[in-house]
């Protein structure tokens, strides 16, 4: 038997479940539950993939939580029992991380529900972004501003990464039309000046996977150091041109092997 830890926002869940995935092709006649620590989903809106993605996550039981929770004790106290990212073991039983890594990922297809209900104002928008050649850039502040993230993650992605970003794409791209997305349009707004723009502000809670489908529809992406940013560009297949930040973090983490070779690092 083995417990695979779901946790954070959706970005990182659909890490969680390709790893999960993983894990069923290496282990096909062993039992794998999902752990889900509520308390640390519940700030993220809880398990959301499901709603929006074709997905089918390991199932769960009172028990199974309470081994879980038994599981991390012992690991805390003893450091056994539990694989992390940075201390990874395939022959643990419960696995506790975000598993940001190919090796993981790459060949587990993740696909959108068919049944998906979209509003009104983002059909419209869709509609806008498949009529042009469409750039999605993503600013991500909000959280990463707190001091606990803004020593890991915060001012990555700075005012020149998002320049040169943007005068790279205009090199490569005839008459682009860039869609902002962002926690903070008006910090965008006081920063940056473009051509052509639209300005995507209004999907807000659970609704915010919208951002990550329309990000996916378009002819390019500029992402931010985010796993839901990367996502919207990893589901997009419009063949993109993809950038990304060559550094993911502040700290001396090193850059996670999740970015395809086609894609642009700047």
């Amino acid at each position: 038997m083995k417990l695979v830890s779901f946790t954070a926002g959706l970005g990182n869940q659909l890490f969680q479940y390709c790893f999960y995935r993983y894990l069923l092709n290496k282990f096909p006649n062993e039992k794998i539950y999902g752990y889900y620590n509520k308390k640390w989903l519940k700030k993220h809106g809880g398990i959301i993939i499901e709603h929006f993605f074709d997905v089918k996550l390991p199932r769960s039981t009172r028990w199974i939580n309470l081994y879980g929770q038994y599981l991390r004790i012992i690991y805390k106290c003893f450091s056994c029992g539990v694989s992390k990212d940075d201390d990874f073991e395939m022959n643990r039983t419960m696995f506790v991380g975000y598993w940001q890594d190919q090796c993981f990922f790459s060949g587990i297809n993740i696909s959108y529900k068919k049944n998906l209900v979209i509003s009104e104002k983002n059909t419209w928008l869709l509609g806008e972004i498949l009529k042009c050649n469409s750039v999605a850039i993503h600013f991500r502040r909000g959280d990463y501003m707190l001091p606990q993230f803004k020593k890991i993650f915060g001012e990555v992605c700075t005012v020149k990464y998002y320049l040169k970003s943007i005068r790279k794409v205009e090199e490569k791209i005839s008459e682009p039309v860039f869609f902002v997305f962002s926690d903070d349009i008006d910090w965008v707004k006081q920063n940056f000046t473009f051509n052509k723009v639209y300005f995507v502000d209004w999907n807000k809670g659970q609704n915010s996977f919208w951002d990550m489908y329309l990000m996916s529809q378009c002819s390019a992406n500029i992402i931010a150091n985010s796993t839901f940013s990367f996502w919207g560009a990893y589901l997009n297949k419009n063949n993109p041109f993809v950038i990304y930040p060559q550094k993911w973090v502040r700290t001396n983490l090193k850059q996670p092997n999740i970015f395809p070779k086609t894609w642009m690092a700047l």
